[in-house]
Formats: structure tokens, C-alpha cells, sequence
């Protein structure tokens, strides 16, 4: 496969999410590790190491860019289907709602830069709407899906689920309601 080596944003320009927005995700990578998910937390960082790759020079077509992409999509959807099992039903909502505004943001920002880059000949407003373009996916992307995974999943109480899961494999006691709720205060 002969892969196009035409820069899609200059380095200039796509430095700007090295160094301030592609380090969000690893962030969100130890804030899983530490709120024990797992497999989630490996996945961040698998998204965070093809995502430093690629914003390190933003080629047209590549490898390194599909390989970003597909991490992108797997990352979303293991939240949505997978993770959000393990939230209260409002965080549920908040992340459902951020992912359909992260996308139609996504979407419109591609549109605006692809057409722009089409009609645009003035090398200075091309670089402008390079620059505005970037910062917006920056914001949008990687500061909004990253900060609602941490806030819906990982700083949202999830006593209820534990208390749930607890129940289930724990003896309960036999006597009084009295000597329950001490149990599920102990825990």
C-alpha cells in the first residue's frame, strides 16, 4: 500500500494538541487506572500513544491516521456500551448527550476545514482557519469527551452499584432490620 505523504495541517499548527490536548487522554488513562477500570484505562492509553503519533504531523492519509481513528471510534463505544453500565442513570444521559455534540461539532468543524481548504486561496487565511479548526477539535474533542468520561464515570458515586454488587455475593444476615442496616453502614 503506497500511503500519501501530503500534510493535511502543518506541524506548526498540529504541535498545538502534542503539547496541550493529546496529553488529556493520558490523564483520563490513569484516572481510570485509579478509579479500577481496567480495561478501559488500557484502551485511553492505547488511544493516547496513536494519538500523540498522529498529531505529530497530520498527513492527508496514513496509517498512523486510520490506525487513530479506529482507536478513536473503539475507545467511544466501549464507553457507550460498556462502561456506561456501571453509571448512575444521569451521568448515563450527560455522556449521551456529550457524545452526540462531540460528533455533530466533528462533523461541522471537518466540513468547515475541507470546504475552507477548497476555497481559500490566501496562504495567511488558510493558516487562520487551520488554527481555528484545531483549537475547536481541541476543545471539543480532546478537552469534552475526555473531562465527561471523568466526570460521568470515575468522581460520580457509584455506592449504589457497590451496595448492589456487594449484596449479591455477600451473606446477608439473618436477623433484624436493625442488625442489616448496621451491615450495609459497615461496608
Amino acid at each position: 500500500m503506497i500511503e500519501s505523504r501530503e500534510i493535511l495541517i502543518p506541524q506548526h499548527i498540529s504541535k498545538l494538541g502534542v503539547l496541550y490536548s493529546v496529553p488529556v487522554l493520558f490523564t483520563t488513562s490513569y484516572t481510570a487506572f485509579y478509579a479500577g477500570h481496567f480495561m478501559l484505562s488500557i484502551i485511553v492509553y492505547f488511544l493516547y500513544l496513536t494519538s500523540m503519533a498522529h498529531w505529530s504531523c497530520i498527513y492527508k492519509t496514513g496509517t498512523i491516521r486510520d490506525l487513530d481513528i479506529a482507536m478513536v471510534r473503539f475507545t467511544v463505544l466501549y464507553m457507550t456500551f460498556v462502561t456506561t453500565r456501571y453509571m448512575i442513570p444521569e451521568m448515563v444521559n450527560v455522556w449521551y448527550i456529550a457524545v452526540g455534540t462531540v460528533h455533530t461539532v466533528f462533523i461541522l468543524n471537518e466540513t468547515v476545514l475541507h470546504y475552507g481548504l477548497h476555497r481559500i486561496t490566501n496562504p495567511t487565511h488558510r493558516e487562520r482557519l487551520m488554527y481555528c479548526v484545531v483549537i475547536l477539535h481541541m476543545v471539543c474533542v480532546h478537552y469534552g469527551l475526555p473531562i465527561t468520561a471523568i466526570y460521568c464515570s470515575f468522581l460520580t458515586p457509584q455506592k449504589s452499584i457497590l451496595l448492589n454488587h456487594v449484596a449479591t455475593i455477600s451473606p446477608q444476615p439473618q436477623n433484624t432490620s436493625t442488625e442489616l442496616s448496621l451491615y450495609v453502614r459497615d461496608l
